[in-house]
């Protein structure tokens, strides 16, 4: 039995861990790269944010470019205490509450339940991965049997609730991960999960089939200095 400050599990996550490879970033130009056997290889959210660009660049003049840092840098800020919440839970971790704040305990609780509820075992999160085929690599929230299939499961913060045609994004994120799991370990994963606690609201999840994003992701990541 796993106690915490905030719940109580019956059984705690258990692991079937896959090779962790030591990954190290490096900024290049502003963007992150990973070395990857000597060879620096763009992060995925660095090729997947160049498709939005222009939008962002639109909304940094819409709000004014102040308040378009604060955004961004209070946006930061709660992902990055949620999502620490939400490794250190999946590890077993006692202590993954201490000293945080209100408002970052109350996204961690959306998504509780659904990890309690669906997780079988977990291959890893936060789990290093590349894919030499993409040039590309990055890290993953977590890898895991979910519901008795592999499954890819991304977390994500929000201070609105989010519609799907804004999301497509997060699709080929997930897509990429499943791709490069297949081509590192040979585990073949065709769900994938996105979840999203949402500030003031109830959280959403978007279950979705891999393989509909795969010949996207491909071109999307072939074509990628072409438009870097």
């Amino acid at each position: 039995m796993l106690k915490t400050g905030l719940a109580t599990r019956q059984v705690p996550f258990t692991y079937q861990p896959l090779h962790d490879y030591d990954l190290q970033t490096v900024t290049i130009g502003g963007k992150r790269f990973y070395d990857v056997d000597g060879e620096y290889l763009p992060s995925v959210t660095t090729v997947l944010s160049s498709l939005s660009k222009e939008g962002i660049e639109e909304w940094r003049k819409k709000v004014g470019e102040e308040k378009a840092e604060q955004i961004m840098r209070a946006a930061a800020n709660r992902g990055t205490l949620a999502h620490k919440m939400w490794e250190e839970y999946l590890r077993n971790d006692p202590n993954y509450g201490v000293g945080v704040m209100p408002t970052s305990i109350l996204l961690f609780k959306q998504l509780q339940p659904w990890l309690d509820r669906n997780i079988d075992f977990l291959y890893g999160n936060e789990i290093p991965l590349f894919s030499k085929s993409l040039r590309t690599a990055g890290r993953c929230d977590a890898v895991a049997s979910v519901n008795g299939r592999p499954a890819i499961i991304d977390f994500k913060t929000s201070s609105k609730v989010k519609k799907q045609e804004y999301i497509k994004n997060y699709y080929l994120q997930c897509t990429v991960y499943s791709m490069m799991v297949e081509e590192m370990y040979g585990i073949v994963v065709e769900d994938a999960y996105i979840l999203i606690a949402v500030e003031g609201d109830k959280p959403q999840s978007f279950p979705f089939k891999t393989k509909k994003y795969k010949e996207e992701v491909r071109e999307i990541f072939t074509n990628f200095k072409s438009f870097s």
